[in-house]
């Protein structure tokens, strides 16, 4: 089976070995054929410069194994009294006990997207993910309970993971999605999501773990005429770490929200990236990102915005803003409109800086201390990524975020 052009990378000929002890046929084999053509992402490729996998995973992982020990209760969103789906190392564990309306079950035979063949991380979550085909979580009708979605990591290996979501016509829920890393394993996840007709999902994530994991998760989305989308994503990094959101407004009247923030210290890593592609007309689609880092830190944050010549009317509005504590940290950012219709309202706004010394002295002047003053500067600053989504998650959100900022 082949490889890359280039010469193979050890973790390019381990995952080589993995993909050939399994059933390696029709989805598994065009996803692994796409994978093949180009490698594991590097610098040197524009969408990737910023966060280099090939190197980061210069040392061969081989497949992890199952997790032995007792999967302990969830830390991220604990209280929300959701329904548990949990995968640990890529392995479902037992059987979720989900709300009506919502229904797990296994596709034996998943053919890759033709879009896949452009994302390489994508196509090989879809060859090496270790059931023959994919998950398949499907909503039919309002599910008022939150579903939370586990995705724990351990050990040493790599492990890889696909699983579909699709809301079906006039359906709704919300997935509070945890990625929960121990080690220095590599977690490597394709999301395909599916909204069909007046479709509505939720989806807010919070990524937290070792400084030594290396996360990478690919959501490829299809977004039908009136239906919304709303993600929101704190994550804390680690030895790299990128969420990549690739969505498609293919109807009209789409209501789209791409929300997000990224908390570094130490030499932690996290990179925010995501694409929206609009087709349809009336359209909107809003994003808020924001970024703290310290020490040696490296934040990224890749945001494109496509309007098509017929997608008249579309509203897309993209903000990124981050704060560098720290001679050495680094915050890269590249904002974009493709823009190919004439009756739009579409901008982006980026800036990076460090805490604003004037704010800093009026609050020390009114007799707070300078640890309070920059924690209470911080927080106000990145909660505007979270101020418009639910009362309990934005709670949740800012909690973790005062959790970092007492070791500050």
């Amino acid at each position: 089976m082949s490889l890359p052009q280039h010469k193979p990378t050890p973790t390019e000929a381990a995952f080589r070995e993995a993909y050939e002890a399994l059933d390696a046929s029709g989805g598994r084999a065009q996803s692994w054929a796409a994978f093949a053509e180009q490698g594991l992402p590097h610098k040197r490729v524009e969408e990737w410069k910023w966060s280099d996998v090939r190197q980061t995973l210069r040392q061969p992982r081989g497949q992890s194994g199952a997790v032995e020990s007792d999967i302990s209760p969830a830390q991220a969103f604990g209280a929300a009294g959701a329904a548990e789906i949990v995968f640990a190392n890529g392995r479902l564990i037992g059987e979720p006990e989900l709300p009506e309306g919502a229904i797990l079950h296994r596709q034996d035979e998943a053919n890759p997207p033709g879009e896949r063949e452009s994302y390489p991380l994508a196509a090989l979550a879809g060859a090496l993910t270790l059931e023959t085909g994919a998950y398949v979580l499907e909503i039919d009708g309002d599910v008022s309970r939150p579903i939370q979605l586990r995705l724990i990591s351990e050990g040493e290996g790599a492990h890889h993971l696909r699983l579909s979501v699709v809301v079906r016509e006039n359906a709704s829920a919300t997935i509070l999605e945890s990625h929960e890393g121990e080690g220095a394993p590599y977690a490597n996840t394709l999301v395909e999501l599916g909204l069909q007709r007046n479709a509505r999902l939720n989806r807010y994530i919070i990524h937290q773990g070792s400084a030594d994991v290396v996360n990478t998760t690919t959501t490829l989305g299809h977004v039908a005429e009136r239906a919304g989308y709303r993600q929101a994503i704190l994550t804390f990094g680690g030895a790299l770490t990128r969420f990549d959101a690739r969505l498609t407004c293919e109807g009209d009247e789409t209501d789209i929200r791409l929300d997000g923030a990224y908390l570094l210290d130490g030499q932690r890593h996290a990179d925010l990236t995501s694409v929206v592609d609009h087709r349809g007309e009336g359209s909107v689609t809003q994003q808020v990102v924001k970024g703290v880092v310290d020490d040696r830190g490296r934040g990224a944050f890749q945001g494109r915005f496509d309007v098509a010549r017929g997608a008249q009317k579309t509203d897309a509005q993209m903000q990124h803003h981050a704060l560098l504590l720290s001679e050495r940290a680094q915050s890269n950012a590249k904002p974009e409109l493709m823009i190919f219709a004439d009756d739009v309202q579409c901008a982006h706004g980026n800036t990076v800086g460090a805490l604003d010394e004037n704010a800093l002295f009026y609050m020390r002047s009114r007799g707070i201390d300078a640890a309070s003053a920059r924690a209470l500067l911080i927080e106000a600053f990145i909660s505007e990524a979270f101020a418009h989504i639910p009362d309990d998650v934005q709670e949740e959100f800012i909690a973790r975020s005062r959790e970092w900022l007492e070791k500050k």
